[in-house]
């Protein structure tokens, strides 16, 4: 028997409209989509996007469609698994959060839950924030109106492009992952004003390359019991500063100069006063494993123990 079923929630200007259809006995399909008109309408000046999604496989990309905000379609294999959503406006912002039905220990062991997420063409500042529980995911986010992202991963198999620059800079990237195995690519097509990273039990694969303006980025890493790999572009000075808890560190290829004279210790690249672009690494680590490379040179700093 196939269903149809059309909800249309109102708050102030705002609608959200729901399009859901169950389909054969063994599965329920779901979209609901977020437009524009209502919200531009009503005066938003920004938007904060949330996903709570627990035990899925999910694909997050740009569409070029400007008649949607957010477009997303979850396919699942029980009714208690049907996503729920809520909406809010307050002082110029409009919020949706899209959150998973109740998962059950069979759906753990074998999440038959697909969300198919859709960001369209617009140009309101966005506050994207994915809490990701067992969640297998690829996704691009390049050409997105971010400029704050936020990804609490536990459990998770995350792949994150930016394959192209974000439209706006991201002014805040924090990330928390444990148990976690995770590839950023292209970081710096975020041009990001701060990146945070904390991350638990962990193996983190970090990209930092993309278009930089010329200025100052910095980066913090509190790594406890994992692994870490960081490819830096050859276009931009490095520093890194690191606080181990266990002090062993290897320095290998040529090129890094010793800072002098701070506190704490730390290594610079020998054209980092030249390049016009810095990143700056700053990590504290415990039981981890570092590895930090240069694009197209022999340069790396290790840290190991």
């Amino acid at each position: 028997m196939i269903k149809k079923i059309t909800i249309i929630m109102g708050l102030l200007m705002f609608c959200l409209s729901f399009n859901s259809s169950f389909v054969h006995a063994s599965g329920y399909e779901q979209e609901f989509v977020v437009k524009p008109g209502p919200i531009l309408a009503g005066g938003a000046s920004r938007l904060d996007l949330r996903f709570n999604i627990s035990y899925a496989r999910v694909t997050f990309k740009l569409s070029d469609d400007p008649n949607f905000i957010v477009k997303v379609l979850v396919r699942c294999n029980s009714e208690a698994l049907i996503p729920v959503s809520a909406e809010s406006f307050s002082e110029g912002t409009f919020s949706a959060v899209f959150s998973s039905g109740a998962v059950s220990e069979e759906d753990m062991a074998n999440p038959l839950h697909d969300w198919e997420i859709q960001i369209g063409r617009y140009d309101l500042e966005t506050r994207l924030t994915l809490d990701f529980s067992g969640v297998q995911t690829s996704m691009d986010l390049g050409g997105m109106p971010l400029d704050t992202l936020v990804l609490n991963l536990k459990g998770t198999r995350t792949k994150l492009d930016f394959s192209e620059p974000t439209l706006f800079s991201v002014r805040n990237f924090s990330m928390t992952c444990e148990g976690t195995f995770l590839t950023l690519a292209n970081i710096g097509n975020t041009n990001f004003e701060r990146f945070q990273l904390n991350a638990a039990g962990s193996s983190i694969d970090l990209d930092f390359k993309g278009g930089y303006a010329a200025g100052d980025y910095h980066a913090d890493f509190n790594l406890n019991g994992s692994s870490a790999r960081i490819n830096l572009p050859v276009t931009a000075g490095a520093l890194v500063v690191h606080r181990p808890a266990n002090r062993p560190v290897e320095l290998a290829g040529g090129g890094w100069l010793k800072e002098q004279n701070s506190s704490p210790e730390g290594y610079m690249t020998d054209d980092y006063e030249d390049q016009e672009t810095r990143i700056k690494l700053y990590m504290v680590s415990t039981a981890t494993s570092v590895q930090i490379k240069r694009e197209g040179t022999n340069l790396q700093y290790r840290i190991s123990y």
